[in-house]
């Protein structure tokens, strides 16, 4: 089988090229005060999806491969050493993929099906249905198309943590005479992610893998990674994260109204590390963290969160680094919970609570720009991050979602409402919330690192929210929470509320250093007086 993938501004690549810059789980909520996570039902899956690579020529595929017959060449004679051993950057090249034609197939639990063809492995995405996996021939080879110079080979085993593979490298330029530049390597079985191997230099313009036994899947492969390999002991990142810059400028977010989590580890609970807490006035004093929260150079403020780190409570699946409001403004005698002076209240709740809230109704404000969002993982929760919610004592009046599936560039708009008891409610607004969705479904979806604003508000039971953009026509999505649950008849039936704000990913599938990046602007949050 013969596929053509030409590898350029791919997300997960940037680091490896130096170019520009799977089945099952579900939506989930999680209660930062009380420690509890509701668990709503899985995702609705269009059905019989069809997996197709995105920016691949598959009009030429053939039962029968047309570069090569790897299975039976057995000449030795030696390529010509490369002329120098300068690193060549490979992004540009259009890179064509192939095996003997025995590709195997993945099902995932919805019953879709997907022939894993060599093409899957260089297309800059790592789902559990993107890879290549052969049981038979166990040879991928890649032609470049022009001669050029090989220096290492980067590869995202398929289960790099459970599974060994012990293999050759050789590379050509006829097809005919091959040349081993690396000998029986054995991978490593401790890494998550991709793993470097220095190759003998040469100038060539094909490559091949061969697996010396056993059934054999790449998830990933790249060539010349161009970067120091001394500041690369094996694993490489996903994404090559943006680190904080000297030309940072002070943001206008005023934080005396917030604390943070950010994914660093402060305490175990029930053996799970539950994250750090930055209070109100630390926050407002200018509190950084490289890793999670820090200004960035065009005036927002950086919010950060990989899918390995510490957790807000041991009910809790995902990592953020996200906001929560504090209406108290660091007055530390005020609890963090209950009707008082650090939450706010449904304009119908009781004339006793609306006394003792800290506000009556609610409009969250905020313009930011999502940078990246995960691309490992399942199906089912890759790329989700929610950017902002209203959080009630247990459950979520609102978990507003940007989502972006790889190979897509523009993201969906959703939100989910989620009634006391019952399952969540789901608001599409820019796209659909379809694992299945491409860009051209979505033509009006927003892209990274594109600004954008959002608007919650709730007055009475109407729950609405606005997306705004320059020179675009606001997108309105509405929900009516009269039958939801959160309006008390009594005073001792209480909901408080609260905003939050910022990363809170919605994936645990993937790779822990993996992550969903977002920067924002401006968040601005109002209340009624009582």
């Amino acid at each position: 089988m013969n596929y053509i993938k030409k590898i350029s501004c791919i997300v997960p690549l940037v680091l490896l090229l130096g170019a520009c810059g799977g089945g099952g789980g579900s939506d989930s909520s999680s209660n930062d005060d009380a420690n509890i996570e509701t668990t709503p039902p899985a995702e609705t899956v269009t059905p019989a999806e069809t997996v197709t690579p995105t920016e691949i020529d598959t009009s030429t595929e053939t039962n029968t491969p047309t570069e090569t017959d790897t299975s039976t060449d057995t000449s030795t004679d030696t390529v010509p050493p490369a002329t120098t051993e300068v690193c060549v950057d490979t992004s540009a090249l259009t890179i064509t993929a192939s095996d003997s034609g025995n590709s195997d197939t993945f099902t995932d639990s919805n019953g879709n099906r997907t022939t894993l063809v060599p093409a899957l492995a260089i297309d800059g995405l790592i789902t559990e249905e993107s890879r290549w996996s052969d049981s038979s021939a166990r040879t991928l080879m890649l032609n470049y198309g022009e001669s050029v110079t090989l220096n290492n080979l980067a590869i995202l085993w398929h289960e790099p943590n459970t599974a060994s593979y012990n293999f050759d490298i050789e590379t050509s330029n006829d097809q005919v005479n091959w040349v081993n530049v690396l000998s029986s390597q054995d991978s490593s079985t401790n890494l998550t992610t991709f793993e470097m191997y220095d190759l003998t230099p040469s100038t060539a313009q094909y490559l091949r893998v061969i697996v010396n036994d056993g059934a054999t899947s790449i998830t990933e492969i790249v060539t010349n990674h161009c970067g120091d390999l001394t500041d690369i002991p094996g694993d490489i990142p996903i994404h090559a994260r943006p680190e904080t810059t000297s030309n940072a400028v002070a943001h206008d977010i005023e934080l005396i109204d917030w604390y943070i989590n950010t994914p660093e580890h402060d305490r175990f609970d029930d053996g799970v590390s539950i994250a750090v807490r930055i209070d109100e006035q630390d926050l407002e004093d200018g509190f950084e963290d490289d890793d999670y929260l820090y200004p960035s150079n065009d005036g927002g403020l950086v919010f950060v969160a990989p899918l390995e780190g510490a957790r807000t409570s041991s009910g809790t699946k995902f990592t953020r680094t996200e906001l929560r409001e504090m209406l108290r403004r660091g007055d530390n005698d005020i609890s963090t919970q209950g009707i008082n002076k650090n939450n706010w209240v449904f304009s119908n709740a009781t004339n006793a609570q609306q006394q003792n809230a800290a506000g009556v109704g609610g409009t969250l404000s905020a313009e930011l720009s999502v940078n990246y969002v995960s691309i490992s993982g399942t199906r089912a929760q890759v790329g989700r991050v929610i950017i902002g919610q209203i959080h009630a004592n247990d459950d979520e009046p609102i978990r507003l979602y940007y989502r972006l599936l790889p190979g897509n560039k523009k993201g969906a708009i959703y939100f989910a409402h989620e009634p006391q008891g019952e399952d969540d409610e789901y608001v599409e607004m820019l796209g659909t919330r379809s694992r299945s969705l491409t860009d051209a479904d979505n033509p009006d979806g927003i892209e990274l690192n594109e600004k954008f604003s959002y608007v919650i508000d709730v007055t009475g039971t109407d729950l609405k929210v606005t997306i705004k953009r320059d020179g675009k026509d606001d997108v309105i999505g509405e929900y009516d929470m009269s039958g939801s649950g959160y309006y008390p008849t009594r005073d001792d039936e209480e909901q408080y509320m609260y905003f939050k704000a910022g990363v809170y990913n919605q994936n645990d599938t993937g790779f822990g250093n993996d992550y969903g990046q977002a920067t924002f602007y401006e968040i601005t949050n109002t209340h009624s007086s009582n």
